[in-house]
């Protein structure tokens, strides 16, 4: 591709807009926020020297790395977002056996065949859940 960091991170926001919402923070290029406007599940965006950053629900984190010729994974990352805003994205929290880390996120995996996994696989912990947003906890129906 051969643009600068920053360019290539303007360019992922722009991407983001359709069909969600994205927006460079005000006063600050290295930051972004992306949320869709159906199920209000926001992602915020990070650029750290090579490195893009998605941050979403309670704790997924997913790190990519330009590569030697200095470019992102921009189908990666366009994949990645895709998911987090269609709710595809699912955390582990906790681990196993272990009653302190009960409600901690301890990984996540995204994608069908885990294309981008972290942390504790599902079988290594409490209980697993997918990002839905607020306004998917709001229809809830409690006793």
């Amino acid at each position: 591709m051969g643009f600068s960091f920053s360019d290539q991170f303007a360019e992922i926001v722009r991407r983001a807009r359709n069909p969600a919402k994205a927006y460079l923070c005000d006063g600050d290029p290295t930051s972004a926020v992306v949320w869709d406007i159906d199920n209000e599940i926001t992602i915020r965006l990070s650029l750290k020297d090579d490195e893009v950053w998605l941050i979403a629900g309670s704790g997924t984190m997913v790190r990519f790395v330009a590569d030697s010729n200095g470019d992102f994974d921009h189908d990666g990352i366009d994949f990645v977002i895709s998911s987090i805003l269609l709710s595809e994205v699912v955390e582990h929290f906790g681990a196993a056996g272990k009653i302190e880390y009960d409600f901690v996120v301890t990984g996540h995996r995204i994608g069908p065949m885990n294309e981008y996994s972290g942390g504790l696989a599902a079988e290594e912990s409490k209980f697993q859940a997918r990002i839905a947003g607020p306004i998917a906890a709001a229809q809830i129906v409690t006793e």
